[in-house]
């Protein structure tokens, strides 16, 4: 009985150490349960998310304390580019330069 709490333990690192980071192409609702409608969270264009499990196009993820299911397509593996707003001033050039 108690070699089973050390093999849980064994099982939980190797998959806490290959966490992978994933950001969402587009707003999208996280499903509780894959193809049920229950939202879990909602999550915004460019959130940044833990991948938990892939399944048939499906990706289970984690965002803060909410899990959910998403579409595989709503991610990317990369963070997305920050863009200057389209209202932004304009920047002045520093002093001195001609």
């Amino acid at each position: 009985m108690r070699r089973l709490p050390l093999l849980l333990l064994a099982l939980a690192l190797p998959g806490a150490a290959a966490a992978e980071d994933a950001w969402t192409t587009r707003a999208v609702d996280a499903l509780r349960w894959p193809g049920q409608a229950p939202v879990s969270a909602k999550l915004d264009a460019g959130a940044q998310v833990q991948v938990v499990v892939r399944d048939a196009g499906l990706v289970r993820v984690r965002h803060g304390s909410d899990y959910g299911w998403v579409p595989e397509d709503t991610l990317s593996p990369t963070p997305p580019v920050p863009t200057e707003a389209p209202d932004a001033p304009p920047v002045a050039p520093p002093a001195g330069d001609p």
